[in-house]
């Protein structure tokens, strides 16, 4: 079994406007536990490089949501803008 690669996303800036200093330490928490997920649930790791992301567009906290929900939100829509773009699915 190969070993799964070392997987570093560096963020330059998060603001996280309207969150308490108590929220925010749990998105913290909550994103770093969802980036590790995302990050283990993938198989394609050979078609994945290095790559500068466009910033993501504000995501908006829906109506309840938590922090928690914000962090997992904000992990998958990470992960979907780093995804390598095949030009042929299922090759790969």
């Amino acid at each position: 079994m190969a070993a799964r690669p070392d997987v570093h996303i560096g963020i330059r800036e998060l603001s996280l406007q309207g969150f308490s200093p108590a929220e925010r330490q749990r998105f913290a928490q909550a994103l770093s536990e969802a980036l590790a997920q995302q990050a283990a649930a993938r198989q394609d790791w050979a078609a994945w490089s290095v790559q500068e992301p466009h910033p993501l567009l504000t995501l908006q906290v829906r109506a309840g949501g938590t922090a928690e929900d914000s962090a997992r939100l904000l992990a998958r829509e990470l992960f979907a803008c780093l995804a390598p773009k095949h030009a042929e699915r299922g090759h790969g």
